[in-house]
């Protein structure tokens, strides 16, 4: 088997793949990581111009090993270019051999909408009626398609962000999917009264006031790169009664939202615990104790990337 052999999987394979089934692959990835039956090397991070770049690797048990080479720009859209770029090579794990590259821009996006999904399982309040959208970016968007497979009832989502075009890009794609999209004044009338609130932005200090937040709600935060940044805002991990993180150390070591409070005294270690560990013990809300503002702070692992790449894959046979 040579390059030529090598499948290219293109956007247009990525985005027929079956929502539920990532979710449920992204899922077993992170209990298999929590577990530490996975193999997944810390991941090379390091800036060029400014700008975030990373190298991920991991296998899973029983399938291939991947390796993403990915890069945040955030001043790429006024280029015309995506925020993030890169690619995806999908590798047999016994053999060595390259089986796949894939669309690494997509496949995050996906896999990080997937682990989003992972969290509101196990920690949102039941039947979510209202999104709360701060950063409606692609990723933002491409989570509003898994939110409408998983959670048909929704009945509005109300979304903000500091760029009009994209907010307005964003209302008329979601608008497909939801029968009420409106855009909001400010991130609190975006949160106000949501069930669920996700956070995707690029900003370097807090996306909005925990105060602002309702008395149950399930807060999604993956945006934001560095350890000085920080997208959570004080008030909101101090007001919440279980924070999931893909993976502690990575979180406390890549981001500043719960490492900055950590060494303030605002929280203490032992509110933290990894999504991979409650999916394993099917801890939801109420067997894990936890009640009215719980949150999901994802940075991203490797492992999420093998688990889609071979689902991806075995589909391309």
């Amino acid at each position: 088997m040579g390059v030529s052999d090598i499948k290219i999987i293109t956007p247009e394979e990525i985005v027929k793949i079956d929502k539920i089934k990532l979710v449920d692959a992204v899922e077993e990835a992170y209990i298999k990581f929590s577990k530490g039956e996975s193999v997944n090397p810390p991941r090379q991070v390091f800036f060029v111009n400014g700008n975030w770049w990373g190298v991920m690797s991991a296998s899973l048990p029983g399938k291939g090993v991947s390796v993403k080479i990915v890069n945040v720009i955030p001043d790429n859209p006024r280029r015309g270019l995506p925020t993030i770029n890169g690619i995806v090579a999908y590798l047999d794990s016994g053999t060595g051999v390259p089986l796949a590259v894939i669309d690494a821009p997509l496949l995050t996006a996906y896999r990080t909408a997937a682990g989003s999904m992972v969290s509101s399982r196990l920690l949102a309040p039941s039947d979510p009626r209202k999104l709360g959208v701060i950063g409606a970016g692609f990723q933002s968007t491409v989570h509003m398609e898994f939110f409408r497979e998983l959670y048909p009832r929704i009945e509005e989502v109300a979304a903000y962000d500091v760029s009009k075009a994209r907010l307005n890009k964003f209302i008329v794609r979601t608008g497909k999917l939801f029968d009420k999209v409106v855009a909001a004044e400010n991130p609190c009338k975006a949160v106000g009264d949501a069930d669920i609130v996700l956070l995707a932005t690029t900003a370097k200090e807090p996306a909005v006031n925990g105060s602002c937040l309702p008395e149950e709600v399930h807060v999604i935060s993956i945006g934001v790169m560095g350890p000085e940044y920080r997208e959570l805002d004080e008030e909101t991990v101090r007001k919440a009664s279980l924070i999931a993180v893909d993976s502690i150390e990575a979180v406390l070591t890549e981001v500043g939202d719960l490492s900055i409070p950590l060494k303030k005294g605002l929280i203490s270690k032992d509110k933290i615990v990894e999504i991979g560990k409650l999916a394993s013990e099917k801890k939801g809300v109420e067997r894990a104790g936890a009640s009215g503002v719980t949150v999901f702070k994802s940075v991203g692992i490797a492992v999420q990337d093998t688990a889609i790449s071979d689902l991806l894959y075995s589909a391309s046979k």
